[in-house]
């Protein structure tokens, strides 16, 4: 098994746990721990140069979580302006909607 399989293995569970705390999303939680160990990958982290792994492994994670969750709210909060947008949009069109039925009824 190689390092980051054993890293997996050994930290894996708590990781999982610990984004859990953050999202609240078992799958999403999964994917940010893969993306704990693809960073020490894809960065060449040499964990030999830290005394202590688990407290990198959760300063990562901790990270991503965040990142994750601040992406979420803006993305709430783009959905609600569309909404809103789309809603303003279709009481005015209800607005004009009835201007026009009270002008044609006032010339009948």
């Amino acid at each position: 098994m190689d390092n980051i399989g054993k890293l997996r293995k050994e930290w894996g569970e708590k990781l999982h746990m610990f984004a859990y705390s953050y999202v609240h999303s078992t799958v999403v939680a999964e994917d940010l721990v893969q993306d704990v160990f693809l960073k020490i990958l894809e960065h060449k982290i040499n964990l030999s140069e830290y005394n202590n792994v688990g407290s990198l492994l959760y300063t990562i994670l901790r990270n991503k979580c965040l990142d994750y969750i601040k992406h979420k709210m803006v993305e709430e909060n783009h959905i609600q302006d569309v909404l809103d947008a789309n809603y303003l949009m279709a009481s005015k069109y209800a607005l004009e909607d009835d201007s026009i039925k009270i002008i044609t009824d006032n010339e009948i």
